[in-house]
């Protein structure tokens, strides 16, 4: 948390588009790490959220919110069943 806090002082995102986009990336890059420890299912899944929060941010301009509240969320729902089968 205290990294999100210090990456957004750095940053400094001017819009909310940008805020909703590095609030899932920093949740990815914690999955990534965390699949260091856990195994490669927590970093094949903050793979994916990363890689469709990016492909809305930029492909998806208008409807990017949408995008994040549809594919965001069902992403990491897949991912915790998709975990929880362990």
């Amino acid at each position: 948390m205290a990294f999100l806090i210090a990456a957004g002082f750095v940053l400094r995102p001017t819009g909310a588009k940008q805020i909703a986009a590095l609030i899932p990336l920093m949740v990815a890059m914690a999955y990534v790490i965390a699949g260091i420890w856990r195994g490669p299912r927590y970093v094949v899944t903050g793979l994916a959220v990363a890689a469709l929060t990016l492909f809305g941010f930029f492909l998806v301009r208008e409807h990017f919110f949408l995008w994040m509240a549809i594919v965001g969320g069902a992403a990491l729902i897949l991912a915790g069943l998709w975990l929880k089968r362990v």
